[in-house]
């Protein structure tokens, strides 16, 4: 049995760099009930290692922990929003990815969730401008296609695990982030 600090320190001891979470969300102060409270945004000011640990110890629940590695020489390795690579990223939903758009309150148009989450409070709420970006992603077309100017969104949808990227589309694809249940498709 592996907590956070376990799976870093075997990481840095293999000469591997962590990639992600194969589902994230659980490990983020960035999503969930975790995203609202005060000590959420100190958390998530952490170094990654420390942020993911703080944010295992607040859950309790975790059993098993499953992620992406690679290489620490692999320059390609993780997504990332800084500068303006990520508007030619290709969004492409999760196949658990669900979009509920019933019993709502005013101002919210749906609620987003991952069918593969367990815990309740990982729900994204997006109102109409958000919907209608997330109801865009068609797994073709890229970020800037879309016509989303906003980094924002798709990174909260990343983190989410409601889409993962294809982050070099133009060259002939390198995914970034993984499908959590491509065989439900």
């Amino acid at each position: 049995a592996y907590a956070v600090p376990d799976v870093f320190a075997f990481l840095d001891a293999a000469d591997l760099q962590f990639g992600r979470w194969v589902r994230q969300a659980p490990y983020t102060a960035r999503c969930g009930v975790l995203r609202s409270l005060p000590h959420g945004r100190r958390i998530a000011a952490l170094p990654s290692a420390e942020h993911f640990a703080a944010v295992e110890l607040f859950r309790g629940t975790m059993t098993r922990h499953s992620l992406i590695c690679h290489r620490s020489d692999d320059p390609l390795a993780n997504v990332g929003f800084e500068g303006d690579a990520w508007r030619d990223f290709v969004p492409i939903r999760t196949a658990t990815a669900l979009s509920v758009e019933e019993d709502l309150p005013a101002g919210i148009a749906a609620a987003l969730l991952n069918r593969a989450h367990t815990d309740p409070d990982l729900v994204l709420l997006v109102d109409e401008a958000g919907k209608q970006t997330f109801d865009s992603i068609d797994g073709e077309r890229t970020i800037s296609d879309i016509g989303c100017g906003d980094a924002g969104l798709f990174e909260q949808l990343w983190w989410q695990d409601l889409v993962v990227f294809d982050a070099c589309a133009k060259g002939g694809g390198r995914m970034s982030g993984i499908d959590p249940d491509p065989l439900s498709r």
